[in-house]
C-alpha cells in the first residue's frame, strides 16, 4: 500500500497521470520508475502489483494489508489529484 501511494505521490508531483508518461518524461522505463519508488520508501528491492504498469485495481487495494482502512486526508487529496491528471493524460 505504501509503495502504491508513493508512486501516486511521485506521479502527482510530476503532474503525470500515468506511470508510462512519468517514466517517459523522466527518461525511465516503468520498471526503473518502480525501482525509484522502492528506494524512496527504503526498500532495496520490491515487486509491483499484478498488472503493473497499469494502475492497481480495486481488488489489489482490497487485498492489501491495511486496504480496509480509510485513507489519511493527505493521501485522499493525492488520489483526487491523480484522478484529475489521469483524465487529462491521454498518451
Amino acid at each position: 500500500m505504501r509503495l502504491a501511494l508513493e508512486a501516486l505521490r511521485m506521479m502527482t508531483a510530476g503532474s503525470c497521470g500515468t506511470i508510462e508518461r512519468f517514466a517517459r518524461e523522466n527518461g525511465l522505463t516503468p520498471r526503473e520508475f518502480w525501482r525509484d519508488v522502492c528506494a524512496s520508501e527504503g526498500f532495496d528491492e520490491c515487486e509491483p502489483w499484478n498488472g503493473f504498469p497499469e494502475g492497481p485495481t480495486t481488488d489489489s487495494w482490497n487485498h492489501a494489508s491495511g486496504g480496509d482502512r480509510l485513507l489519511q486526508p493527505y493521501y485522499q487529496k493525492v488520489f483526487e489529484k491523480i484522478r484529475a491528471l489521469a483524465g487529462k493524460d491521454k498518451h
